[in-house]
């Protein structure tokens, strides 16, 4: 069936990735969510953490532990907004941007050796793919494995009694 090609697929891609071990270093002493939102917060300085969030797909609290995480390292820093002093801006700091860039290059050499292993021939189609894949998981809202309102998806039992989603 075509859905157990693309889930076995994607758990592939994720198992790649590193997705699965959320708290294994990115480099060292920053974690792989503090790098996405490092690398968020360098692409567009001054940001708010709500409009993180969003962009993240997570809720604010979590978006806030991480920003925290990140200030108490020196890598971000909060500034009030001039129009709603509630409102803090996101802005890297000197050693945040440093290693924002230090970031994007390392990103840039996995994707690049990654479409490198795919032939010349047929990387329009797997980039046109993925940005389909992409497309259909925004559309689709809510985080796959999470309900409207972020809590885990009701989860069952598969006939050997492994969880599924």
């Amino acid at each position: 069936m075509e859905e157990d090609r693309m889930g076995q697929a994607l758990r592939r891609i994720v198992r790649g990735l590193g997705v699965l071990d959320g708290d294994a270093p990115c480099c060292p002493g920053v974690t792989l969510a503090q790098c996405h939102v490092l690398t968020e917060v360098c692409g567009t300085p001054g940001t708010s953490l709500g409009e993180l969030a969003d962009r993240l797909g997570l809720d604010k609290s979590t978006v806030s532990r991480t920003v925290e995480a990140l200030v108490a390292r020196g890598l971000l820093d909060r500034q009030p907004r001039r129009e709603n002093r509630r409102c803090v801006t996101l802005l890297p700091t000197p050693s945040g941007e440093g290693l924002g860039a230090e970031l994007e290059a390392m990103r840039r050499r996995l994707y690049g050796d990654l479409l490198d292993r795919v032939p010349e021939a047929r990387r329009t189609q797997v980039l046109e793919g993925l940005d389909l894949l992409a497309e259909a998981l925004e559309a689709q809202g809510a985080t796959p494995f999470r309900g409207d309102e972020g809590q885990p998806a009701p989860k069952s039992m598969d006939q050997k009694g492994q969880c599924v989603p």
